[in-house]
């Protein structure tokens, strides 16, 4: 025996389940987005403070030379 032949119009329920599945997918959209986000800060985050540091050491150690910027 084969499978019915699905209809032209589906049942109630049957909407109901495909609207919130469209809502789910709708909201859960904007919350992947979101979180995807914040992986990708923190995961700048340790070579920001890294790049950071590095600087400030090079600046306290007295290779970085600003006065090009009094001449003028």
């Amino acid at each position: 025996m084969t499978a019915p032949l699905p209809t032209p119009r589906t049942s109630p329920m049957a909407g109901l389940v495909n609207a919130l599945a469209r809502l789910h997918n709708r909201r859960a959209r904007a919350r992947i987005t979101e979180l995807e986000q914040a992986v990708v800060a923190a995961y700048e985050r340790p070579h920001a403070n890294r790049t950071r540091a590095s600087y400030e050491a090079t600046l306290a150690a007295g290779y970085i030379d600003h006065s090009f910027l009094e001449a003028s």
